[in-house]
């Protein structure tokens, strides 16, 4: 039997997961000696393999794709999802395959829009512990910092975020925002877009970080922060979460969607912030997903205000949430680690008989 984890390892969410899952797995020796390691994007590997697999065999795509077609055997897809709506293109390839998802929101809508229950497996990602801890934190630090670390895009809420640091603490040289950002399409007129954002409020203690930074220098800006702020409308999983919780950093969120999954068990150290489910109007997020007809289901929007109050709350509670927040930095590094990632997954194949 080979075991075939097909994905690529990058800065993205799904790339770190695929790096985090196949570093774990490949620490079981008995899974190690089985496992065939092949990037999505190499054609000539994947009809290679695709011609070697066998009934016997394993393959895990970490990016949806169609694999019934082409490889023998047992055939999943891990996906997450953004939105009430699973994209129309995308239900084919998950109907033909099993599926892998790591929340029991994103198996919920993964129901609710017609998959199969009997297919759909939950099988959480992970956090690199060893990294991202609360051990370095800076104890005391001034200013006050706000950090946000997300794609500019609307989907992570960064312009409702700025004008509600602006509404609650414009040039306040005790409290800044600091916003580490990038985008994969035309990066440099996302940069400049961002900027002119951030200029157009007149506050001087916003600081922008853009483009490429390494998973130590990204462990190192969580540690340097005192709270995470991040009002996301929707998360398949919501990695910066994972890595500011595991950071020990107390967190602004909305509690809705895939980050619901381990938020559950660290309420304590959170500000939720309040929302509305709302259709999803984004022109960016549907050139990504077009649609026949113009439905694109619904994610959870926060007003400039209820962000503003949260970033207020977390401010004047500090102290009470920093304390809990380190406390629950041990849930989530134990709790959702990539090998137990790995072991949940290892329990589902053996559960069906497949090792």
């Amino acid at each position: 039997m080979t075991v075939r984890l097909i994905g690529q390892i990058n800065d993205s969410g799904i790339g770190t997961h695929f790096h985090g899952y196949v570093s774990a797995a490949q620490r079981i020796p008995e899974l190690n000696d089985q496992i065939q390691i092949i990037n999505f994007q190499d054609r000539e590997a994947l009809a290679q393999a695709a011609q070697a697999s066998t009934v016997n065999d394993i393959a895990i795509s970490f990016v949806c794709t169609a694999m019934t077609p082409h490889f023998k055997g047992t055939n999943i897809n891990w996906t997450v999802f953004e939105s009430t709506r699973v994209p129309s293109h995308l239900m084919p390839i998950l109907n033909d395959n099993d599926i892998w998802i790591p929340t029991e929101w994103g198996r919920k809508m993964a129901i609710e829009n017609g998959l199969d229950i009997e297919r759909i497996s939950v099988v959480p990602e992970g956090v690199d512990g060893d990294l991202f801890h609360p051990y370095f934190n800076k104890d005391e630090m001034s200013p006050f910092r706000f950090l946000i670390i997300g794609k500019y895009e609307r989907r992570k809420s960064i312009d409702e975020t700025i004008d509600a640091f602006t509404q609650a603490f414009r040039n306040n040289p005790q409290v800044e925002l600091v916003i580490k950002s990038d985008f994969f399409v035309e990066p440099e007129k996302k940069r400049l877009e961002l900027i002119e954002k951030i200029n157009s409020t007149g506050s001087t203690n916003i600081h922008l970080v853009w483009g490429y930074q390494t998973r130590t220098e990204l462990a190192e800006l969580y540690r340097s922060a005192d709270v995470f702020v991040f009002p996301t409308k929707a998360e398949g999983w919501g990695l910066p979460l994972m890595e500011a919780a595991a950071c020990g950093l107390p967190l602004i969120t909305t509690y809705y969607s895939g980050q619901t999954e381990f938020l559950q068990h660290i309420r304590s150290s959170c500000v939720f912030v309040d929302y509305s489910l709302q259709d999803i109007d984004c022109a960016e997020y549907q050139g990504f997903y077009r649609e026949a007809d113009g439905r694109y289901g619904q994610w959870a929007v926060s007003t400039v205000d209820a962000i503003a109050q949260a970033m207020q709350q977390a401010h004047s509670q500090y102290p009470a949430l920093r304390q809990q927040a380190r406390k629950n930095s041990t849930i989530v590094r134990n709790q959702y680690s990539w090998a137990n990632s790995v072991t949940k997954s290892l329990e589902i194949l053996q559960k069906r008989g497949l090792l």
